[in-house]
């Protein structure tokens, strides 16, 4: 169990919350755990190319600490396709070259 000291004594956290700030611009709690041996999480089926925020807090038997900073994660797709190459004739070289899509 994590404890932090307070002014000579020891308040061991109880549990944490994990919230994301989503599209619909909501805050919503992931998880509330009662064990403080949870301390990752993996969050699925997020919709691309969007920015989503997150903030951590935990709790003693005091009550609710303040959220942590917030976290911005922004998903992407993968890279839109490519132009058709060119190719120039350079004696006996030959150069190839296209943009970023």
């Amino acid at each position: 169990m994590t404890n932090l000291t307070e002014t000579g004594g020891t308040f061991s956290i109880t549990s944490f919350e994990l919230q994301m700030f989503d599209p619909t611009n909501v805050w919503t709690s992931l998880i509330n755990t009662t064990t403080s041996q949870t301390l990752s999480y993996t969050k699925t089926n997020l919709l691309i190319g969007v920015d989503y925020r997150f903030r951590v807090r935990a709790s003693n038997n005091f009550g609710w600490g303040l959220f942590s900073d917030e976290l911005t994660i922004r998903t992407d797709d993968v890279p839109s396709q490519i132009q058709p190459v060119v190719t120039t004739n350079e004696n006996v070289n030959v150069r190839i070259s296209w943009n970023i899509p």
